[in-house]
């Protein structure tokens, strides 16, 4: 959609609308619809259907200088008014046409003709009117000639749109450009003056000289308010830095309008607006560029610009959010072509590849927001280099960060998909730093995209808050177990220890909060160590506090390691500070805890989450995200399958349920030096048999050997839906499968073992934890969709069929 987006920018700049434009009669729907039912025939693509899909992206084109389209309506109408919408190439617009009605569709009656027409710049309407009172059913276009040869030598012809109505004739008080009529100085071989009006950025205007002029006549004289620049495609040493805009009537007595001097452009194809006072009408515009920005990578001293427009424009304030790509600092990339930068320039085919689990990223905006969303894009080659875990800040100066969102166990989004993920804030920052910590093992880390964005309605409905790790401090470990590791996501390798039965955490949030709910998480072992009476406070000052909740006897349940137990109570109040004191412990005279969380959102009404039969705890979950992950009534799993539910990683452990027995890997494993079963999504589907028993592909999910898949490319798409509106959608590469899985079974045979693949028919069950999605009712659909070995070694394409399950995402 770049061209659309860039055509319509385009007209938006320079078209300046003086009265509305014709009312239309509505022929899209219903009885009226226009279809086209004969004529010349189009390239592969780009045919006559083209003409009527009310998408500028596409195009009729054919291969002649000459072409008619007949089009039908379900029933006869009175048409006394059509429109054409120019293609990418003027040389191929069509100059001559006569315009046709019939009723039989073998008899025409001439209703319009038109020569030497012309196009005001690319994706541009025209609209001819003329009288007619008669009703016919069918309508036919006839081209009998094109502007001419284009760039290519092609003498063909091409039309965007081809719309018909029934209206009253309208005076046409667009203002545009005549780019016939831009003169100044010579622009170098293709990169002539007309590109600067062309609509399209991936041309400009280039000249070997570091000053130029450039004057050109609108279709009119009018009181020109604002003018808008857009920088070149590469090399921003090339920018105008300084120059001067006049206004004139006759084309030789100017008249100054504005003046800048020291400018430059925040990216790549960025347009610039600058406003000025005036109220005279003006025919012709000149700009006096006198300075660039420097030299550039190949040592030239030039200029070079992708677009220029004027117009008028009531409002003066630039309400953009964008990134000062100067600013720019990241670890270091993979190669000089996959830079930070790439993350800013609005191209989800480049990318910034890093070869590191974890990146950091800092940028500065052009002015200060309060930001309260971002989105990241996938590559478009690896899904398995998407980040599970970051923190992201902001900065008032680039030196002081304050944490404004954190995700752990997020899993990659489709190739080239994109997630968005929103926080409460209300500051403006004008610096902002992505630090990324993990990104599921893999050697590389790699984002196509990255932007900042303010959401008036932020999809948050569960928030958590966060600790400055600074501000905590505590009664004295014992050894190597400190309090920060309750605050560092990491639930299975750190825990806080203490030698005794109390101990007192005390601690300060990024930002005031009112927290209503928090969440203790029990250490990796000795589960007498597990607090049981606790008191929670809070306090503004760190001096005078309040007691929020107070437990006694506190239940953890028979299967409690690595659980997370969830504490609700009621409080409006934002507090800056809170303290954990311990009082008791359940026996043995050592404290232990691997966690703290804390959430301010109030409890969603009958939002229950499931616990499997045994785990007593009144929440069977482990780490905090999980608050915001899918836990499903899972009956294919018993207590000691599940022992609890986490979402530490994007995916951990592939589960194997044959339909003749109870046997699952889930349980094999769970008796593995405590490994557990984890992120456990109840998915189930038919196996589609082979032409071998190691070539299984799971129709509803996928799996195979090693050896007989394409791992890189099969991938499992989830979609979340509210009705017809998809929520969310990730995407998780196969490979991530395999990988995990090798941890425990390290040849193929082992593999094949562990997932039950020698068996011909059976059920899988697939386990992925995915977080982001606001509590609620979705229906969820999964799909396989890659590539795999067929049974003579070549590729096979799959597609399974839509798993599809309605589900209840809890909020406590």
């Amino acid at each position: 959609m770049k061209r659309f987006q860039n055509g319509v920018s385009v007209l938006l700049a320079i078209l300046v609308m003086l009265s509305s434009v014709a009312t239309w009669a509505v022929f899209a729907e219903g009885e009226f619809a226009l279809t086209a039912v004969d004529g010349t025939a189009g390239n592969s693509g780009e045919g006559l259907d083209k003409l009527f899909d009310g998408d500028l992206e596409s195009k009729y084109c054919t291969m002649n200088d000459t072409a008619y389209v007949v089009a039908k309506f379900s029933s006869a109408q009175p048409i006394n008014a059509y429109s054409l919408t120019s293609a990418d190439q003027s040389a191929r617009d069509p100059a001559a046409w006569v315009f046709y009605g019939s009723n039989d569709g073998e008899s025409w009656t001439e209703l319009d003709s038109r020569s030497e027409e012309t196009f005001a710049m690319r994706w541009w309407t025209n609209t001819y009117y003329f009288e007619n009172e008669t009703s016919y059913m069918y309508y036919k276009l006839s081209i009998t000639e094109n502007q001419g040869i284009d760039p290519y030598g092609y003498d063909i012809l091409a039309l965007a749109e081809l719309s018909v109505a029934i209206s009253e004739p309208e005076e046409d008080n667009r203002i545009y450009i005549d780019s016939s009529t831009a003169e100044g100085t010579e622009g170098n071989g293709s990169h002539s003056i007309d590109k600067l009006f062309d609509g399209i950025l991936s041309t400009k205007y280039l000249v070997m000289d570091k000053t130029a002029a450039v004057w050109f006549s609108l279709n009119k004289a009018t009181a020109i308010n604002c003018y808008k620049l857009t920088s070149g495609d590469d090399q921003p040493a090339r920018d105008p830095s300084a120059w001067t805009f006049y206004g004139s009537n006759d084309g030789a007595n100017w008249t100054e309008l504005d003046s800048r001097s020291g400018e430059s452009f925040a990216q790549r194809n960025f347009e610039m607006v600058y406003y000025f006072e005036n109220t005279t009408e003006y025919l012709w515009f000149k700009l006096d560029i006198t300075g660039n920005n420097g030299v550039d990578d190949f040592g030239l001293d030039i200029l070079q610009l992708a677009e220029l427009s004027v117009a008028v424009e009531d409002s003066q304030e630039d309400t953009r959010i964008l990134v000062d790509t100067a600013t720019i600092q990241a670890t270091e990339a993979n190669s000089t072509s996959e830079s930070a930068e790439k993350l800013f320039d609005g191209n989800i085919s480049t990318k910034y590849l890093t070869k590191s689990s974890s990146a950091e990223v800092i940028f500065a905006l052009t002015a200060a927001r309060a930001i309260n969303t971002y989105t990241m894009t996938c590559t478009t080659d690896w899904a398995s280099r998407y980040p599970t875990a970051w923190t992201f800040y902001g900065s008032v100066d680039g030196t002081d960060w304050v944490e404004l969102d954190r995700r752990s166990g997020e899993g990659a989004v489709a190739i080239s998909g994109a997630a968005s993920y929103t926080f409460e804030n209300t500051v403006e920052y004008k610096w902002f730093k992505l630090e990324i910590s993990d990104n599921g093992g893999n050697t590389y880390t790699g984002l196509a995209e990255f932007s900042v964005s303010i959401s008036d309605s932020p999809a948050v409905t569960d928030r958590q808050v966060f600790v400055q790790d600074s501000t905590v401090t505590a009664t004295e470990p014992y050894g190597s177990n400190p309090a920060s590791s309750l605050f560092d996501g990491q639930l299975e390798s750190s825990r806080y220890l203490v030698a005794g039965t109390s101990a007192t955490v005390t601690f300060a949030l990024t930002n005031a909060a009112a927290v209503n709910r928090y969440i203790l998480f029990s250490a990796n072992d000795h589960s007498e160590r597990t607090p049981s009476d606790f008191t929670l406070s809070a306090s503004n000052d760190g001096e005078s506090w309040v007691v929020l909740d107070e437990q006694t006897g506190a239940a953890w349940g028979t299967n409690d390691l690595f659980c997370g137990h969830v504490f609700t109570f009621e409080n409006s109040v934002a507090y800056k500070w809170y303290k954990l004191e311990v009082t008791a412990v359940r026996s043995g005279s050592y404290l232990a805890l691997s966690e703290i969380s804390l959430f301010a959102s109030s409890p969603s009404e009958g939002a229950d989450i499931y616990v499997p039969s045994g785990v007593e705890s009144v929440a069977g979950v482990l780490e905090s995200s999980v608050l915001r992950s899918l836990i499903l009534k899972n009956t294919l799993l018993s207590a000691s399958d599940a022992v609890a539910f986490d979402s530490l990683g994007a995916l951990t452990v592939y589960c194997h349920k044959r339909t003749d027995g109870m046997d699952t890997v889930a349980s094999s494993l769970a008796g593995k030096e405590n490994v557990t079963v984890k992120n456990l999504l109840s998915v189930v589907t038919d196996v589609k048999v082979g032409v071998k028993a190691g070539r299984n592909i799971v129709t509803g999910l996928g799996c195979i050997t090693a050896e007989d898949l394409d791992y890189e490319t099969l991938s499992l798409v989830m979609t979340f839906k509210l009705g017809d509106d998809i929520v969310k959608q990730k995407e998780i590469g196969v490979r991530s499968v395999y990988e995990t899985i090798s941890g425990y079974a390290t040849t193929s045979a082992d593999i094949a073992t562990v997932l039950g693949i020698d068996f011909v028919e059976g059920r899988y069950l697939f386990g992925l934890s995915v977080c982001g999605v606001p509590a609620g009712a979705y229906d969820v659909e999964v799909q396989a969709v890659g590539t795999v070995k067929g049974a003579d070694g070549t590729p096979v394409e799959i597609c399974s069929e839509v798993y599809a399950e309605s589900i209840l995402v809890p909020a406590l």
